[in-house]
């Protein structure tokens, strides 16, 4: 099962990250981690801004808002124990990330990842436990995402 969380945009028919450019509302940077979009699709080499060197296997380009055919946030949900998490990552072979609280660690003696806040855990849940999978998909940058693909289930591999 691939965790899909972020902001993604549709370019060209294929699926990029998508990032908003401070300042303006016309265009958006998109990021890639296939080199066929250097010479395919025009993307750049991304920049280390405190090294000055390329970051390899990233690369970006700006495009107009107007050339994006659809833009969205993606959250990869899991239900454990009555109650819906959002999957911050896969831990080892068999656990899932995520953030959790004291109360709910403590009620089902969860192992902690890490103390993020004073009431922010990252919590490890074993894949054999959780009861379902489902992608929450909203819509950005002025698109919309029609009602049946607002939630859906996915298999858990």
């Amino acid at each position: 099962m691939e965790i899909k969380n972020g902001r993604k945009a549709i370019y060209k028919g294929k699926e990029y990250r998508v990032l908003r450019i401070k300042g303006d509302k016309t265009k958006v940077e998109l990021i890639s981690h296939d080199e066929e979009d250097l010479v395919e699709n025009g993307f750049e080499l991304v920049y280390n801004e405190r090294t000055k060197l390329p970051e390899i296997g990233i690369y970006s380009k700006i495009v107009p808002l107007e050339e994006i055919e659809n833009a969205y946030s993606l959250r990869t949900i899991i239900w454990y124990k009555g109650r819906d998490f959002y999957i911050h990552n896969e831990a080892e072979n068999g656990y899932f990330r995520v953030f959790g609280s004291w109360e709910f660690q403590k009620k089902h003696n969860l192992e902690i990842i890490s103390v993020d806040g004073p009431n922010d855990l990252t919590l490890k849940i074993p894949k054999a436990e959780v009861e379902k999978v489902e992608l929450e998909k909203e819509g950005i940058l002025g698109f919309e995402v029609s009602e049946d693909e607002r939630l859906m289930e996915i298999e858990l591999d």
